[in-house]
């Protein structure tokens, strides 16, 4: 079976971990997979706006489409990627990396008869309308959500990440049977943290509005002798930056960090804090970085705001808080700095990654999923 995998994405954080995991177990049981990035023809941004295709649909389209920003620039691109991969390729599925993408190509698949999969592990409508970081455009945000429905509409199968997702899509008209579930996981590792005194708590990820780091940061500023450590990368990274100079929070400030070196660093940690907002682009969510943590025997501190909080808190290998605040952060570090309670969660981290939450187990379903095709 050949299968063009569409995706648009970058870097070594949660998105990339997903997608070549998957391309991985695709290639496992016996796909033949091409590659598509879309990435490569809109880094750096001034490549999107002059490509001559997307340039003529602007000029037809006029204000409209302009108000549209990125977004319908990004459709248009990824219809002319994948019209000229099908053709180049021949593939006989087309496996799409999230709902954006996919409701963008669901006619040029339809047009030669091509089954969509497509992996949707955030909604990119929920991103953009409840970001609090930037001013919205109404056009836009209807966009988006036509796009999305799109996507439900015509996808022969939607994997989701959460039953939460689930819900979702089955609200806005999905099928039972077309959702499989594939949440998000991570590799058992060989080295683990260690309980030490002062705590080490470190944040890894991305610097985005639904991460909520800037609470990562207020618990830093309660510190009280724990070690706060903070890497990643993302569009927040300049405003979280000004926060840690202007208001002289005691934080080792990292930046981007090499996927194999941030596994080794989790594991020179205590504690894995995993801050975020309370909307739906969270309460859909899976984050890979509450799994990475708990692989390297990290307890996780993190608010009630999604499936990943009830995996720790039922298997007991963090602290689970009401909200996201850096008091609450605070208070849980304080429950952690007890060793046997620490040990006691270190063990059953690292046990419940060995045991289920790990990614050979996770992608079990792509075996069946290849079958129905």
């Amino acid at each position: 079976m050949k299968i063009l995998q569409l995706i648009d994405v970058e870097g070594h954080l949660g998105d990339a971990i997903r997608i070549s995991k998957i391309h991985g177990k695709l290639k496992e049981y016996g796909a033949d997979v091409t590659v598509v990035n879309v990435k490569e023809f809109h880094r750096p941004l001034i490549k999107l706006v002059a490509h001559p295709f997307l340039f003529a649909c602007l000029s037809l389209g006029g204000l409209f489409h302009y108000r549209l920003g990125r977004s319908y620039l990004l459709a248009k691109l990824c219809e002319f990627a994948i019209e000229r991969a099908i053709r180049e390729l021949k593939p006989d599925v087309v496996w799409c990396e999230g709902e954006f993408l996919a409701g963008a190509v669901t006619d040029r698949c339809q047009k030669h008869g091509l089954p969509l999969v497509t992996d949707v592990h955030g909604l990119g409508t929920a991103e953009y309308c409840e970001n609090t970081f930037t001013n919205h455009v109404a056009e836009r945000c209807e966009y988006l959500h036509e796009i999305e429905q799109n996507a439900i509409d015509k996808s022969h199968m939607l994997i989701t990440v959460s039953s939460a997702m689930d819900e979702y899509f089955l609200r806005h008209g999905a099928r039972r049977e077309q959702l499989v579930r594939i949440p998000n996981g991570a590799e058992p590792q060989s080295n683990r943290a260690a309980f030490k005194k002062p705590l080490k708590v470190i944040y890894g990820g991305g610097f985005t509005f639904w991460e909520d780091v800037d609470s990562f940061l207020d618990a830093g500023k309660l510190a009280n002798g724990t070690q706060f450590y903070l890497a990643g990368a993302g569009y927040l990274e300049r405003h979280l930056a000004s926060r840690i100079k202007d208001e002289n929070i005691k934080i080792h400030y990292l930046g981007s960090i090499r996927r194999d070196k941030i596994l080794e660093m989790f594991a020179d940690m205590q504690v894995g804090l995993a801050p975020s907002v309370d909307g739906v682009t969270r309460r859909v969510a899976c984050p890979i970085k509450v799994f990475d943590y708990l692989a390297c025997g990290l307890p996780v501190v993190t608010p009630d705001f999604g499936e990943w909080a009830t995996v720790v808190k039922e298997n007991r290998c963090g602290i689970v808080t009401e909200r996201s605040t850096g008091e609450q952060f605070h208070q849980a570090l304080q429950q952690l700095s007890d060793r046997e309670t620490w040990e006691e969660m270190s063990d059953n981290a690292v046990v419940l990654i060995e045991n289920e939450w790990n990614w050979d187990k996770l992608l079990e379903p792509v075996s069946d999923i290849l079958k129905s095709l």
